[in-house]
């Protein structure tokens, strides 16, 4: 399931990689007196000066408009190529590996498709522990000596909190931040006993 995963995650980054360096060889071209300038090519270069990220580059994952410029859109590109590489350059077996770690860690936000990874974690363990999706409730454990431990464990990075709410002492508290990065955590799958599930579903109907 990860494999498949991350296997999602470099295509997308390959297609992506592929459109950039598209467009910057055409704009080459049109400077170089090779190529004419077309419609598209026009409006590259107007969004790139204006600097911008193209609407075609920028389609591939959700990001803040307000917050990142093009420089600050391909530093944080950069960082999400260079996590991709860091966990795909060892092959399926590096990404098994990455459950239970204390060294290797995912920057959730980082991920094409952070959903997908979730997904992927809760039918590995399913697969091990012989049980259905359904009897996986996800645990995330938030800083403290806990990181590692966990055999079924996934060490998750750059998780940020929202909402005038703070971590504080192992507690959520009020705060007037808006905006808290998190210290590393873990994300882990347990099994949930029928009695739980039933109380689980007995409180959500009401």
């Amino acid at each position: 399931a990860l494999f498949r995963c991350f296997n999602r995650e470099v295509r997308t980054a390959r297609k992506l990689l592929s459109i950039i360096r598209g467009d910057l060889t055409s704009m080459l071209a049109v400077c170089k007196h090779e190529e004419k300038l077309t419609n598209a090519t026009r409006a590259l270069f107007d969004t790139l000066h204006r600097g911008m990220v193209p609407e075609e580059w920028g389609k591939f994952y959700s990001y803040s408009k307000d917050e990142l410029s093009l420089k600050n859109w391909v530093s944080d590109l950069n960082r999400r190529l260079e996590q991709l590489v860091s966990l795909t350059s060892g092959g399926a077996a590096a990404l098994a590996g990455l459950r239970g770690s204390s060294s290797g860690s995912v920057w959730l936000g980082g991920l094409f498709y952070p959903g997908a990874f979730v997904a992927a974690t809760r039918q590995v363990q399913a697969q091990s522990l012989g049980v259905s999706l359904e009897e996986l409730h996800l645990e995330v454990i938030i800083g403290g000596s806990h990181l590692g431990v966990a055999e079924n464990g996934y060490r998750i990075t750059g998780l940020v909190l929202e909402g005038g709410a703070a971590f504080d002492s192992g507690a959520l508290q009020p705060s007037t931040l808006m905006r808290q990065l998190l210290p590393d955590s873990q994300f882990r799958w347990i099994k949930v006993e029928e009695t739980d599930r039933k109380s689980t579903r007995l409180n959500s109907s009401h």
